[in-house]
């Protein structure tokens, strides 16, 4: 058994469990077993996921002690933020 880290980071409720998987085991399978799907209202198919900040598959075997990061999409581009900002600097 290995032990890893599900992190979906809500801004107001971050979910963090931390819990033991076999050896060999997928990010996808990870995910599962640790029930955040459930706690979480997530769907599988549609997440974005990465280990440590790096974007990974779902088919990507862990490691132990690997911090896997279920990525929420954007609401904004953060390009067009910056080109907003910059616009109200110049007025």
């Amino acid at each position: 058994m290995i032990n890893v880290q599900i992190v979906y980071p809500l801004p107001e409720n971050p979910t963090i469990i931390d819990c033991q998987v076999t050896v060999g085991s997928t990010v996808g399978q990870a995910i599962v077993q640790s029930t955040i799907l459930s706690k979480c209202q997530l769907s599988l198919e549609q997440l974005n996921v990465g280990i440590y900040g790096k974007l990974v598959t779902l088919t990507h075997l862990v490691s132990d002690g690997d911090r896997i990061e279920i990525y929420r999409p954007l609401l904004n581009d953060p390009k067009e933020i910056r080109r907003q900002r910059a616009k109200l600097k110049r007025k």
